[in-house]
């Protein structure tokens, strides 16, 4: 079931505000604003960063092990 704009902000702790300025792609989520939103979305982190443009970790890591990675800085 999908989540709605005000679910994912409660569940993410991402303003609605903030979350509805990346629907409508007038701003970038930041990596940490993606590891928010990745898991309550069922998304594995890895796949969402490299969606987003950022770097992949080489090897891709599953999801348990890549929370406790640095975020990648986009170049």
């Amino acid at each position: 079931m999908p989540l709605t704009l005000n679910q994912l902000a409660d569940v993410s702790g991402i303003s609605r505000a903030h979350l509805g300025r990346i629907e409508q792609g007038t701003r970038a989520p930041s990596p940490r604003t993606l590891q928010k939103i990745a898991k309550p979305l069922g998304l594995d982190l890895n796949e969402v960063l490299i969606l987003a443009g950022y770097p992949s970790p080489e090897p891709l890591l599953p999801q348990e092990q890549s929370n406790e990675l640095p975020l990648p800085i986009p170049n």
